[in-house]
């Protein structure tokens, strides 16, 4: 045999196409999937910090008086939240939610039943926070290069009911879209006790 034929050239060809696609499918899907699971995380980071702010805030708001009281619609130790104001979360039927910014230490009512305000980046001091809330001093928005849209919303509820006044369910939902489309989204439920 003194040389390759065409179709001998065309299967080798082939051959050596089929070898390099699958290693790069592979890696492409590893890449998507690894992308994917930083997004999980970076949500589940998302949903624990405003659970940690709400208990935060309650323990702050119950503190200061003794005992908090279970009394009131929603009870005072809930109430108390208002400080922050997080009375825009309370519910008897988690129909209500409202925003955390727990960097700048401020909620805000969300329009309609869930909050769809993208979070902020900044990139030069490294934190979230959401640009529609005028922050608090020293805290400012950041502008320009520095300042990246994620696309990671939090929505935050706190139900409770008139007949266990000393107990309230916060949750706490981060929705985000990945590079394909997909929507996404990761729930954190705590319960909140009035422990005084």
């Amino acid at each position: 045999m003194k040389g390759f034929t065409l179709i001998e050239t065309l299967v080798a060809v082939l051959l050596l196409s089929v070898a390099i696609a699958g290693p790069l499918t592979i890696a492409a899907r590893g890449a998507n999937a690894a992308q994917i699971a930083k997004d999980q995380i970076i949500a589940y980071y998302l949903a624990q910090d405003a659970v940690e702010f709400v208990r935060f805030e309650r323990d702050s708001s119950c503190l200061p008086s003794s005992p908090c009281s279970s009394t009131g619609t929603p009870p005072a130790w809930l109430a108390g939240l208002s400080s922050a104001p997080l009375t825009s979360c309370v519910s008897t039927d988690g129909s209500v939610a409202c925003y955390v910014d727990s960097r700048a230490n401020q909620t805000g009512s969300c329009l309609g039943n869930n909050c769809s305000s993208p979070i902020k980046y900044d990139n030069a001091s490294g934190r979230g926070y959401y640009v529609s809330v005028p922050l608090k001093s020293p805290y400012t928005a950041c502008s320009g290069t520095t300042c990246t849209t994620t696309t990671f919303t939090r929505t935050v509820r706190i139900t409770y009911a008139a007949a266990t006044p000393d107990e309230a369910l916060v949750t706490v939902t981060v929705n985000w879209t990945d590079v394909g489309g997909l929507a996404h989204a990761v729930t954190i439920t705590e319960d909140l006790f009035n422990w005084e």
